[in-house]
């Protein structure tokens, strides 16, 4: 379930099954929309990701697996047309 969701659920407004999850990500790293959002978008499946303001660029950055890298501006804007069950 995606955070609304689990806020109407929390406020005794909705009702989800036993077997409901609600995904999150912590930090906004960058790897999360080269790796995770495949297969997110693959299944359908709707997550949140807590982002760090202050390490969030403008962007573009050419991703480095090696690296520790965070989402940039650019990345979080194409995600919420691209892919709006990810809010971040």
């Amino acid at each position: 379930i995606s955070m609304d969701e689990f806020y109407c659920w929390y406020n005794q407004n909705c009702i989800f099954n036993n077997k409901t999850i609600m995904i999150t990500f912590d930090d906004g790293n960058l790897e999360d929309y080269y790796l995770v959002l495949p297969i997110l978008k693959k299944y359908n499946i709707k997550a949140t990701t807590f982002i760090v303001g202050k390490r969030t660029l403008d962007g573009p950055i050419i991703f480095d697996e090696n690296k520790r890298q965070y989402l940039t501006k650019d990345i979080i804007k194409k995600v919420k047309k691209e892919y709006p069950n990810w809010k971040i």
